[in-house]
C-alpha cells in the first residue's frame, strides 16, 4: 500500500475508531520522524489521534513495543506521574496492532493537544524541564521488573560492543582522515573504561532509550507536557538515558556540522543536572559528565564504523557525511573529557 493513499489510510483508521462508534473524517501526514510513518487522524467528533505504520525493519516485534507501552503506562498512572502519557487505542479485533493485507503493522494512540516540539535546546530552561520529566519517568517506572521487558533493539545499550565492532573494522581504514579520527577515539579509551566499570555494574531498570529534545512536548509557555516516542523503552542502566540526554542536548553545533571549537555547552549541562536532581537528588555530577562523554564517544564510533562499512546504516547526503558526524561527536566527547579531571 502507498503510505499516501488517503482512502486506504481512512479504512485503517476506521478499524480503530469504530470501536468507539466514530469514523474517520481526515488523515494528514506528519513529516517529522525518520523511522515510522505518522499521521494525524481526525474523527467525526473532531477528536485527534496519532496513527503510525510501524517500521518493522527497525522494530521487528511491534507487539512487544505495545506491551512495553502498556506496562509503562500502567506504572505511570499508579505512580501519579505528573505529565501526560501515551495510550494505545484498540482496534475492532481487540488488539493494539492492525496488520493490513500487505503485512504492514499499524497502531493508533491518543493525540496530545496544543503541544510544541523543539528541534534543538534553545535555552537552559528547556533542558532543565526536560531533565525533570526524565527523572519523573525513571522514578515512576523504577519498580517495574526489568526482566518483564525485552530489548526492543538487541544490543542497543551495549557500549563496549560498539567499540569492539569499530576495532574489527579498523583494518578497512584507507585514508588519513579516518585514521586520525580513530587515533583520537583511542585516546579516550581509558576514560571510557573508568565509566564502563560504573555503567556495567549499574542495575537495569526501565529506560526511555531516546531522550532527545524532540521527544519532549511543551506548552506555549515552555512548561513540559509529556515524554513521547516510547518505541525504545527497554531494560538498561539509567546512565544510558542520562548520557544520551547530555550528548544530544549539550552540542553547541549540529551533529552534521564540521568540527569547530567550544562544542560543549556547560550551561545546558548544568541545567540537566539541576532538573534531574530536583526529583532524584543522588545524581553524581561527575559521573553524569562521564556518561555524556562515553555515550557521545560511542555515537562517534557508530558513525565511523558506518563510514568504514560503506554507509549502510545511517542516511547520508555525501560520501564523507558519516565521517563528519563522527568527527563532531568525537570532538564533543573530547571537550567533555577535558572537564572530567582525567
Amino acid at each position: 500500500m502507498d503510505v499516501g493513499d488517503s482512502n486506504e489510510l481512512m479504512t485503517i483508521a476506521n478499524c480503530f475508531l469504530q470501536v468507539s462508534g466514530q469514523s474517520c473524517r481526515e488523515v494528514l501526514r506528519i513529516e517529522e520522524g525518520l523511522i515510522n510513518h505518522s499521521y494525524r487522524v481526525t474523527d467525526d467528533a473532531g477528536e485527534f489521534f496519532l496513527m503510525q505504520r510501524v517500521n518493522t525493519t527497525v522494530f521487528s516485534h511491534p507487539q512487544v513495543i505495545q506491551q512495553h507501552m502498556q506496562t509503562v503506562c500502567d506504572a505511570l498512572k499508579d505512580h501519579q506521574y505528573p505529565y501526560q502519557t501515551l495510550r494505545s487505542v484498540q482496534n475492532s479485533e481487540g488488539n493494539t496492532i492492525y496488520t493490513d493485507a500487505a503485512g504492514n503493522c499499524w497502531r493508533m494512540m491518543n493525540w496530545i493537544p496544543e503541544a510544541l516540539t523543539y528541534q534543538s535546546v534553545h535555552d537552559a530552561s528547556a533542558a532543565r524541564n526536560a531533565a525533570t520529566v526524565l527523572a519523573h519517568f525513571h522514578k515512576a517506572t523504577a519498580k517495574i521488573d526489568p526482566d518483564a521487558l525485552s530489548e526492543t533493539i538487541p544490543g542497543f545499550t551495549a557500549l563496549r560492543r560498539r567499540r569492539d565492532t569499530l576495532e574489527a573494522c579498523a583494518t578497512q581504514i584507507a585514508d588519513a582522515r579516518a585514521e586520525d579520527l580513530l587515533g583520537e577515539i583511542r585516546k579516550l579509551y581509558p576514560v571510557m573504561d573508568t565509566f564502563l566499570a560504573v555503567y556495567e555494574a549499574a542495575p537495569k531498570q526501565v529506560i526511555h532509550g531516546d531522550p532527545k529534545i524532540s521527544n519532549f512536548l511543551f506548552d506555549k509557555t515552555g512548561n513540559p507536557l509529556a515524554l513521547i516516542d516510547w518505541d525504545t523503552i527497554m531494560p538498561g542502566p539509567v546512565w544510558y538515558d542520562l548520557g544520551d540526554m547530555v550528548r544530544s542536548f549539550t552540542n553547541a553545533g549540529r551533529e552534521d556540522d564540521a568540527v569547530h571549537n567550544d562544542l560543549f555547552n556547560t550551561r545546558i549541562f548544568d541545567a540537566i543536572h539541576t532538573g534531574y536532581s530536583s526529583v532524584l537528588p543522588a545524581l553524581d555530577k561527575n559521573i553524569l559528565l562521564r556518561a555524556g562523554m562515553v555515550v557521545t564517544l560511542v555515537q562517534g564510533m557508530r558513525f565511523l564504523t558506518d563510514h568504514l562499512q560503506g554507509n549502510i546504516y545511517y542516511r547520508v547526503d555525501h560520501p564523507v557525511h558519516n565521517l563528519i558526524r563522527a568527527e563532531n561527536q568525537v570532538m564533543l566527547a573530547r571537550a567533555m573529557s577535558m572537564r572530567t579531571g582525567d
